[in-house]
């Protein structure tokens, strides 16, 4: 039988900073909070200024248009199809 066991999801951060956060009072939580907050901010920007990840994404978009459109125009004729049941009492 498996073992569905949820895993710890901290379990891949880094045991030094798990250490360090243990160890810290609140104040100092709070400035490793905002340290955080900064470094997030600087990734999100890094991502914004990376051409070639824009331009890869641009490409991605446009690749799985046809996709998203089929999956649309699925998920509408499967509604329509429940709606029409429940209109005949047949849900």
């Amino acid at each position: 039988m498996p073992n569905f066991t949820k895993k710890d999801k901290f379990a891949d951060l880094d045991p030094l900073f798990k250490e360090k956060v243990v160890s810290s009072s609140a104040e100092a939580i709070d400035t490793i909070l905002a340290q955080v907050a900064k470094d997030q901010e600087a990734s999100e920007q890094a991502k914004e200024d990376d051409e070639d990840f824009q331009q890869k994404k641009e490409e991605f978009k446009v690749a799985g248009e046809q996709y998203r459109e089929a999956k649309k125009a699925n998920r509408l004729k499967t509604q329509y199809c429940i709606r029409v049941l429940k209109d005949q009492g047949k849900e």
